[in-house]
């Protein structure tokens, strides 16, 4: 019955496990799209950047890099 209780706590321990790194990627997948739309041209991305961690600074520079992008090729086209 110990090994019952035993299993039970590994599985909830791997369930919460789960859903913090879940919880923790999700904004860097944000990041991760936003340079794939730069990379194809798309600079009109908008990043929330909720967190004052590394994400959330990786997510702000890209916004102004994105933007800084933006400006750039709107004063070449004129």
């Amino acid at each position: 019955w110990m090994t019952a209780l035993s299993v039970l706590a590994l599985v909830m321990l791997i369930v919460v496990t789960i859903l913090i790194l879940r919880r923790m990627l999700r904004p860097l997948n944000a990041v991760v799209q936003a340079a794939e739309d730069i990379a194809e041209g798309r600079l009109d991305i908008q990043l929330e950047a909720k967190t004052q961690d590394e994400v959330g600074a990786l997510s702000r520079s890209f916004q102004r890099m994105a933007d800084n992008l933006r400006r750039m090729v709107t004063d070449v086209q004129y």
